[in-house]
C-alpha cells in the first residue's frame, strides 16, 4: 500500500511528470505507422514503442567531412541513429567567430547516413554543428 502522507522528493516528482508527458505523447502517437510497424512481431505494443521513443533521444555517431574542403557543392555526411527513427538532420557551418555561413537540412542516404550538400564557401577553421531529431522531438547535437 502507498502511504497517503508520503512526501515525494523533487526528483521523484520530476520523474512522475516525465512519465505523464510520455504517456500523453504515446496515446496520441500509438497509431502512427512507424510505431505500429516497429511493434509488429515483438511483445511490445505501438504504445510501448512510442513511450520508449519518447525517453530515447537520437544519437549522432559520426560527422564525416572527408569529401568537404570548404567548397560549394561538397558533401558532409552525418551518421545518426535512434531506437525508432531519425526524422531530420540539420547542419550549420560557422566561421571562426561563430558567424553562420550556411545552414540547412541534410537528406537521408543509405542506412543511418544523411548527406548535406554545401551551398557556401568556408575558410579553414570553419566549425560544423549538427542536430538530429526523432519523432517525439528529442534532439541530439554534435559539433566538429
Amino acid at each position: 500500500t502507498i502511504d497517503p502522507n508520503r512526501v515525494y522528493t523533487a526528483e521523484e516528482l520530476a520523474r512522475q511528470e516525465k512519465f505523464r508527458d510520455a504517456a500523453v505523447y504515446a496515446k496520441g502517437a500509438k497509431g502512427q505507422e512507424t510505431y505500429v510497424d516497429k511493434a509488429e512481431g515483438t511483445p511490445m505494443t505501438p504504445y510501448n514503442v512510442a513511450i520508449a521513443d519518447w525517453f530515447h533521444a537520437p544519437e549522432i555517431s559520426e560527422i564525416n567531412v572527408e569529401a568537404w574542403s570548404g567548397g560549394i557543392g561538397q558533401t558532409i555526411r552525418v551518421q545518426a541513429v535512434d531506437n525508432v527513427q531519425v526524422t531530420q538532420v540539420n547542419v550549420v557551418i560557422m566561421d571562426t567567430t561563430n558567424a553562420v555561413l550556411e545552414q540547412g537540412a541534410a537528406v537521408q542516404a543509405e542506412g543511418a547516413w544523411w548527406n548535406y550538400t554545401t551551398t557556401a564557401t568556408a575558410a579553414a577553421g570553419a566549425k560544423i554543428a549538427v542536430m538530429a531529431l526523432d519523432l517525439p522531438g528529442n534532439i541530439a547535437e554534435m559539433n566538429l
